[in-house]
């Protein structure tokens, strides 16, 4: 017999969603089947699967060494425990955390660094802020075996600004329903070229292409989606304009490609605007403000603005 105590960042889920996330090389006909059986109880007690688990509560297991360890997924497991093991000796110092609760951090990610892992080793905000919980003794092994937590919405490598990060299930869960419901509300600043006259709502049609940049239309295309971009200027220099924008859909590259569509291209971008020629490393596009339900966050804008504000 084997017993699982369920902590705080794995609580708030059904039983049955828990224990194939556990198992993960068990079919669900096989998990009720158990349950059924009394191979697997809750709290010493007989369950069905739809019990919602609650912190410390005890799921004992009956089955044999050699049935669990398979059922788990030994081999897979052992992946996640080197991945561990390599998130927990990064240095994450530099990492400024604007806002934390139980389930959900609010950092700044500074331009040049990349929201999520790339599959390459490159340093992501990602796992700086993993790093800080195994740190603080937050996320454990087990946990994390059963749940990886992560960022929610994600900013292009040279975009800095406020980004989201589900701690446990029930953070992670609240953030994804947030932003599909469009209920997260995001507020950039930029400089662009050009001067923009007037405050509006821009609309068009966005589509990417196979070397992921995207295009914005006045006109409607085959497969493109609407998108909608509120901009408003707030100063002006030496023929550039000092931008609020807020979205209100969020699709890749929109900022980016929605003002290079209408003739002012965020400096130092790369790839819509004139990049390094500008006298910049990144494009100046910064995610200022996020109001997430009753949660108003605001960062610091970085130096870079200093000139143009």
């Amino acid at each position: 017999m084997k017993e699982i105590i369920v902590d705080k960042a794995q609580a708030n889920q059904r039983l049955d969603k828990y224990l194939k996330r556990v198992f993960r090389e068990a079919g669900s006909g096989f998990l009720y089947k158990m349950l059924r059986k009394k191979n697997i109880v809750l709290n010493d007690k007989k369950a069905s699967g739809s019990e919602i688990l609650g912190e410390g509560d005890v799921i004992k297991v009956f089955f044999s060494d050699e049935t669990f360890d398979k059922m788990r997924g030994a081999g897979k497991r052992l992946g996640d425990d080197d991945v561990f093991d390599r998130i927990r000796s990064l240095d994450h110092s530099g990492l400024s955390i604007l806002y934390e609760d139980d389930d959900i951090i609010a950092a700044v990610k500074p331009f040049g660094l990349l929201s999520m892992p790339d599959g390459e080793g490159s340093e992501n905000i990602n796992d700086m802020i993993l790093a800080r919980l195994i740190s603080e003794g937050k996320l454990t092994l087990e946990s994390y075996r059963i749940f990886h937590p992560s960022v929610a919405n994600r900013l292009d490598r040279n975009t800095g600004g406020i980004i989201l990060f589900g701690k446990t299930l029930k953070g992670s869960g609240y953030l994804t329903q947030m932003i599909r419901d469009g209920l997260l509300i995001k507020t950039y600043v930029c400089v662009c070229h050009g001067i923009v006259e007037r405050e509006e709502i821009l609309t068009g049609f966005w589509t990417k292409g196979a070397d992921n940049t995207v295009s914005i239309t006045p006109f409607e295309r085959d497969g493109a989606k609407q998108v909608k971009t509120g901009i408003r200027p707030i100063a002006f220099k030496e023929g550039d304009t000092f931008l609020e924008v807020r979205l209100y859909t969020g699709r890749t590259h929109q900022i980016r490609a929605h003002l290079s569509g209408i003739g002012h291209p965020i400096l130092g971008d790369p790839k819509y605007g004139r990049g390094k020629k500008d006298g910049f490393d990144h494009q100046l596009l910064f995610c200022h403000r996020v109001r997430l339900g009753d949660l108003d966050l605001e960062a610091p804008l970085p130096s870079c603005f200093d000139e143009f504000r």
